[in-house]
Formats: structure tokens, C-alpha cells, sequence
């Protein structure tokens, strides 16, 4: 249109926007993790190691770890000893053992330790920015003594992750060292799900390991919850008959999961109002503080 001007936005090059994008080691908290693992010293990879991590943030900082629900290749978890099997980990901010971890469930703690996350993917590697060639650096004591050296620069950034090129080496006391060296591709929302692919080689063998971590997806966080309030006083939560105990109980879980819950209430036209405050004071008094009143049909 003449007279007019269109103001068009600068595009950011793209040198300032990998420097402004971090790669840092933040965990969703209360999310379960699942690591699978592939070791593959042949031509055809093994069945999967696995286990499941849950985090929770530290005071002041740093993240508390539960990893459990091991599987090991060929041994059914009812009959290895691991279904029981659980690690506490205490991490530092960057998701690096502090410690050895406490083992519960199971009889020989150094087995159950090395079939950990922590035993099989370098961690610990963050970076100020994802522009490439980026160095990044970790350095650890794990719980097996070993200590373990990685030096990883960015290889790549194509938006939601980041592709890092590492090379480490695990140091056994009295016993040669390790050599590693592969590729870690990373989600950067959260600094940990994602494959990691390793080539490991000591003093007698080789082998190549691959590394899966999948972040699985929270339940979708109740919005509204409806209740019906017949003329003879009857609850109905969604359809289902219920009493007054049970309707509390049943707002006070939605609400633990959605503090902005809005409870939708359709009252019979007939209903004492009194009858309709006591439940409105009583859902309150679970947490509801938002309401929306209807007429039932």
C-alpha cells in the first residue's frame, strides 16, 4: 500500500544466539527417566541394560537422585536380585556424583553401581554456549573408584539439542586405563535425555555402547473438575456417585496437581442454598479457591 513502511525485525545473527543459549543440567524434578543401554562387543549390541531415575532438587543447590527398576540382559529382575534394587545419588549443579550412593534392595552394591547411569554415560558436561567448538570439561571419582576424565566440545546445534564430541578416560586403580571417545547428543530443556554413542577400549578388549535416555511425558494436569449436586443433596463427580469424603479427596489430588483448578458446580434448582455453601466451604477448605456455578439439567 503506498505511504505505508514496513519495519522489519533485525534477525539475530546466528554467532549471538548460540552464545546466548546454554547447555546446562536441569532435570524436570519428579519426572521418571528411563536409561536403556546397548554394549555391543560383537557385531550384533546385547539386550538393554535399564533402570529409571527420578530427580529432586538439593539445598542449596545440586539434585537428589532415586534410580531403580534395574534390568540386566538374559536375567529376568525376579531372579538377579535387582527388583528391589535402589540407588540414592546426591549430585552437584552440574549432575556429577558428590558420593558414593546409598544401595538398598540388594545383596552386592558394587554389581547394582555398575549397572547404573552413572557407570555408563559421561555426565557432568555443561557449557556456557552451544556455538561450535565450545569445550566443555568433567572430571569425577564414581562409586567404584574409578576416576573418570571427559573433555567434549559442541559439534553441532540444530534447535531443541545439541551434539557434543567427547573424549574421556576411565582411570582403574592398580588396573590400565580406559580410553572413550563418541558422541553425546543432548535435549537442551533439560541438560539429560538424549543417545549418547561410546566406543570404550582397555588393555584385552573393545566395545561400542549406546546410551538412551527418554524423559517420559507427565500426565496433562486437570483443568476443571464438575460436580453435580442432585436435590436430595448427592454428589456426582464427573458422572460417578460419590459422598462428601471422597468428593474432598478427590479435589484435594487435583488441586496437589493443578493449583489453578477451577471446580464447576451444577447444582439442582431446588437445592438449599445452606447446603450449597457447606460444600463450597468444604472444597475450599481442600485448596479450591476457584468456582464456577451452573444450574443441573
Amino acid at each position: 500500500m503506498a505511504g505505508t513502511s514496513v519495519v522489519k525485525r533485525p534477525l539475530i545473527p546466528e554467532p549471538r544466539r548460540c552464545q546466548a543459549t546454554r547447555l546446562q543440567f536441569h532435570p524436570v524434578a519428579g519426572v521418571r527417566y528411563t536409561v536403556s543401554t546397548w554394549e555391543r562387543p560383537g557385531r550384533e549390541p546385547h539386550a538393554a541394560y535399564h533402570s529409571t531415575l527420578v530427580f529432586k532438587p538439593r539445598s542449596p543447590a545440586g539434585w537428589s537422585v532415586v534410580e531403580n527398576e534395574f534390568l540386566r540382559p538374559f536375567v529376568p529382575a525376579e531372579k538377579s536380585g535387582f527388583s528391589d534394587a535402589r540407588l540414592e545419588w546426591r549430585l552437584d549443579e552440574r549432575g556429577v556424583p558428590i558420593d558414593a550412593p546409598d544401595v538398598t534392595g540388594h545383596g552386592d552394591p558394587n554389581v547394582i553401581r555398575n549397572l547404573s547411569l552413572f557407570a555408563f554415560r559421561p555426565v557432568g558436561l555443561v557449557a556456557d554456549s552451544v556455538c561450535v567448538g565450545t569445550p566443555t570439561r568433567s572430571t569425577f571419582t564414581d562409586a567404584a573408584s574409578r576416576t573418570r576424565s571427559y573433555v567434549a566440545t559442541v559439534a553441532s546445534w540444530k534447535g531443541p539439542s545439541v551434539t557434543l564430541k567427547v573424549q574421556g578416560t576411565v582411570a582403574i586403580p592398580g588396573a590400565p586405563t580406559w580410553q572413550q571417545h563418541g558422541e553425546i547428543e543432548v535435549d537442551l530443556d533439560d541438560g539429560l535425555a538424549g543417545n549418547a554413542q561410546m566406543h570404550e577400549s582397555g588393555p584385552a578388549s573393545e566395545r561400542d555402547r549406546m546410551v538412551v535416555i527418554v524423559r517420559e511425558t507427565p500426565a496433562p494436569r486437570p483443568s476443571e473438575l464438575r460436580i453435580v449436586v442432585a436435590k436430595d443433596g448427592t454428589l456426582y463427580v464427573d458422572g460417578v456417585s460419590s459422598d462428601l469424603a471422597k468428593v474432598r479427596a478427590v479435589a484435594h489430588a487435583a488441586v496437589a496437581a493443578n493449583r489453578d483448578l477451577r471446580v464447576v458446580l451444577a447444582a439442582d434448582k431446588d437445592l438449599p442454598h445452606e447446603k450449597m455453601v457447606a460444600l463450597m466451604d468444604a472444597l475450599k477448605s481442600e485448596g479450591v479457591s476457584k468456582f464456577a456455578l451452573s444450574v443441573a439439567r
